[in-house]
């Protein structure tokens, strides 16, 4: 009938995907993030990916460390974020420059380039358990601004838990 051809168009809006497998959990796993500073100047986030970092640190959050003094820079934060429950996960990235951001190997949020603070935000479905985590984040010149958050469901955005973010050390 034309009200389920109707309803049919409607669903489009969504992406349907699968949730994301988790991955097993490595044999050394610690809490934070493995996080990757370059300092030096990028249009894209994605330019981050082909270099080594400068120099490496764990973050427990997505608060820019005052240790990170370079005009322009990029940082890349990279481990697993822990799922608590399986679902639909909204992830908000307010960013200024750049940043995108990729969990189970899917881009959840691409807020990318060199502009003031934005937020976009993105969904993922996710399973229960370890879920590959990558932010990757430019900063231009000029001030930079960070903010990374979730919801499931109906619930306002919050922060996300330092609990659900892990890193494997890596013998270098």
């Amino acid at each position: 009938s034309s009200n389920g051809l109707r309803g049919d168009i409607y669903t489009l809006h969504y992406q349907k995907e699968t949730y994301a497998t988790p991955v097993a959990a490595p044999a050394t796993l610690n809490s934070g993030l493995a996080c990757g500073y370059y300092k030096q100047f990028f249009r894209t986030s994605t330019a981050l990916a082909a270099l080594k970092p400068d120099s490496l640190f764990i973050a427990s959050n997505f608060v820019v460390p005052p240790s990170i003094n370079a005009p322009s820079f990029g940082l890349e934060y990279k481990g697993f974020i822990d799922i608590p429950e399986t679902g639909i996960y909204t992830f908000y990235l307010t960013c200024d420059d750049g940043g995108i951001l990729t969990i189970a190997n899917r881009e959840v949020v691409n807020n990318d380039g060199l502009h003031s603070a934005i937020q976009k935000t993105g969904q993922v479905a996710l399973s229960k358990g370890l879920q590959p985590f990558l932010l990757s984040f430019i900063e231009g010149g000029g001030g930079f601004k960070l903010v990374l958050q979730y919801s499931m469901g109906n619930d306002k955005p919050a922060d996300i838990p330092e609990a659900w973010l892990k890193y494997t050390p890596v013998n270098n």
